[in-house]
């Protein structure tokens, strides 16, 4: 059975297994505080109820279970508009909502307080839209591979989050083969969950994008769309709009240009200004329309801004002597991650990007490329220090060997 088949059982029988997780962890609990069966039910039930909510022979009822939860120290959740539904409150649920809202403060205090060893996957997937939303994608991989091997062993719920987790990861490290895998997942869920369902259809439209497969990205725009009208807020929709309007510029720069010179225009957050700018500079010059008034974020000085400023002092000659010095900076880190892309070696890639990348990408700032390129340097070292560790292991192995074979 692999990872798609065992989400889709799982999702067929949500309360069936959602059932069976929480009789295990009653009886983890159970265990671990060193309770029979007549201390953990004494005054709530008989004993034989336990046993056979244990054994998910029987399903209990709401009130039995949140007394016997209590007594073993177990945290659930009784629905309020369905009573009889009770699962256990891993925080995975929670944490999908904050990686939704983008609230790393959130995702890190609910991490903290998930220091219960039964939750131990809910709290490494917790670190996982972490380090996404810190763009710590490497680290994001590591936990995607050691999770995987072990996913039917994991709740409904975390099965779910490392599915999302991995067309993140996926979208992230251009694996669009892997996210397509999860993409196929969408239709098949059926999971109570519009932040859930958004965030998959939005990652889904982004790599389909990247993929450039368009009525594949039509169908999960048109989706996540209409998911985002049942939302109170999205962070990501200005975002993905933008997105959808950079790729449409291919064939219909008119259209985008329009759209992002009407005075009803979609609102895009500060950390967007840039990109919407400069989307709509090219075109105008493109089209050889009226340049709308430019307004630029000089705070956050991502790829658009440098663009922008070569622009400015290209085509209006307005010259930030500043900027364009990094803006040469700019131009030759492309020059170098391009011939970094052609290395295949390990060894031969570090070594490039220790001395032809990072001296140069200290003179600009390119946060997320420089994230990734000190992860990839630290995995080498890690790999290295792993080889020799073993190389010691084999010489001190051999020696004992001689031993043996001298006595």
């Amino acid at each position: 059975m692999n990872f798609y088949d065992s989400l889709i059982e799982k999702n067929q029988y949500p309360k069936k297994q959602s059932l069976a997780w929480l009789g295990d962890c009653l009886k983890q609990k159970r265990l671990d505080k060193g309770m029979n069966l007549e201390e953990a039910t004494d005054g709530i039930v008989a004993p034989s109820y336990l046993s056979k909510v244990e054994n998910n022979d029987i399903k209990g009822s709401p009130e039995s279970l949140k007394l016997l939860a209590e007594r073993v120290g177990l945290p659930i959740t009784v629905e309020e508009d369905q009573p009889d539904n009770v699962t256990v409150n891993d925080g995975i649920l929670s944490a999908i909502e904050l990686f939704y809202d983008q609230n790393i403060d959130g995702l890190k205090a609910l991490k903290k307080a998930t220091v219960d060893p039964l939750f131990v996957s809910s709290h490494t997937l917790m670190e996982g839209f972490i380090a996404v939303l810190e763009k710590r994608f490497f680290v994001s991989k590591e936990i995607v591979e050691a999770l995987w091997p072990r996913f039917d062993a994991l709740s409904f719920h975390d099965h779910l989050a490392l599915s999302l987790l991995a067309l993140v990861q996926a979208y992230h490290m251009k694996k669009y083969d892997r996210g397509f895998k999860m993409i196929s997942l969408i239709s098949k869920v059926n999971v109570a969950s519009f932040e859930y369902h958004f965030l998959m259809n939005y990652y889904g439209y982004l790599t389909a994008e990247a993929a450039e497969k368009p009525h594949v990205a039509k169908r999960l725009y048109d989706k996540a769309c209409e998911l985002a009208s049942s939302l109170i807020q999205s962070k990501y929709t200005a975002k993905m709009y933008l997105t959808h309007l950079q790729y449409l510029n291919r064939e219909d720069p008119e259209y985008v240009y329009e759209s992002c010179m009407k005075a009803s225009s979609f609102k895009v957050t500060e950390e967007l200004i840039n990109m919407k700018t400069l989307l709509c500079m090219n075109n105008a010059l493109d089209l050889g329309r009226h340049c709308p008034t430019i307004q630029v974020n000089e705070a956050v000085m991502d790829d658009a801004f440098y663009e922008i400023k070569l622009l400015q002092a290209m085509k209006y000659k307005q010259f930030d002597d500043a900027a364009f010095e990094k803006v040469s900076h700019f131009q030759l880190i492309y020059k170098k991650v391009y011939e970094l892309s052609k290395l295949e070696d390990p060894k031969q890639r570090a070594t490039f990007i220790r001395h032809d990348v990072l001296p140069i990408l200290k003179e600009v700032y390119m946060p997320d490329m420089a994230r990734m390129l000190y992860h990839e340097l630290a995995e080498f070292q890690r790999s290295i220090n792993r080889y020799k560790e073993a190389e010691s292991n084999l010489r001190q192995l051999a020696k004992y060997l001689g031993r043996i074979e001298h006595d």
